[in-house]
């Protein structure tokens, strides 16, 4: 399959969905995204620029969901234009948006700058969730569920399949659980996430469909310092990550 061919059933996949959500909320139409060549917006900051995708990628960075659709919020208007226009840099610049603010800034701890266009590695940005929110769901982040994610992981594992990247980046618990398999509580049921970010190193794994494929996970970046009891973990969590590639020759 290539890349053209998996977005083309990304698309007739989830357009065909006649139930597509949750009793929380119902993901919509995103017609940006359905008008586009990329298997979901967040490509538009980083991946839609790269050429021969089945080559392979450096990193396959993974959130959960888009969050709201563009179509409908204001403060996306400047990204859609970029996108409509077929955008020649790296975009994703509203300034109050927490949670890329702080993308760029751990990207930046390992070297890279993921605001230009050509920022050195083969980087790929998706979510795991295919879907786009409604205004009325209240919230770009809460509300969603373990089983609304797992309705994309096909489309999730025919992706890893198709760009080959060498290492995955998973952004908060409930993706990398999902993109590796298996629960991080310890034998014992305890729960162990907070605690191991807390140690400045991030979760790391192997794919379960691809063992040569590496999977880190680290805190979300919305509640990173939180999560990972300050700024230094997180810091260290992202060099530690950088460090390994180095090694893999990456």
């Amino acid at each position: 399959m290539t890349y053209a061919e998996l977005v083309e059933k990304a698309k007739k996949d989830i357009s065909s969905r006649k139930s597509y959500g949750n009793r929380k909320f119902m993901f919509e139409e995103c017609k940006t995204w359905l008008e586009s060549d990329q298997i979901n917006l967040y490509a538009y900051w980083q991946g839609y620029q790269l050429k021969n995708l089945e080559d392979g990628v450096d990193i396959l960075l993974v959130a959960q969901d888009y969050g709201y659709n563009p179509d409908h919020d204001p403060k996306y208007l400047r990204t859609l234009d970029r996108i409509k226009k077929g955008a020649k840099d790296a975009g994703y610049e509203e300034s109050d948006n927490k949670t890329n603010n702080a993308i760029k800034e751990n990207f930046l701890y390992m070297g890279i700058d993921v605001r230009k266009y050509d920022c050195g590695k083969r980087l790929f940005f998706t979510n795991y969730s295919l879907g786009y929110r409604p205004l009325s769901a209240g919230s770009e982040s809460k509300l969603m569920t373990r089983s609304l994610l797992k309705q994309d992981k096909g489309l999730f594992e025919d992706l890893v399949a198709v760009i080959k990247p060498k290492v995955i980046i998973c952004l908060g618990k409930e993706v990398y659980e999902l993109v590796i398999d298996k629960s991080t509580k310890d034998t014992n049921g305890k729960e162990t996430w907070q605690d191991h970010l807390r140690t400045g190193v991030p979760f790391c794994s192997t794919y379960p469909l691809d063992p040569s494929i590496k999977v880190y996970g680290v805190a979300h970046p919305a509640y990173q310092e939180v999560n990972a009891g300050g700024k230094p973990n997180v810091i260290s969590a992202w060099k530690y990550i950088a460090k390994e590639m180095k090694e893999m020759g990456i």
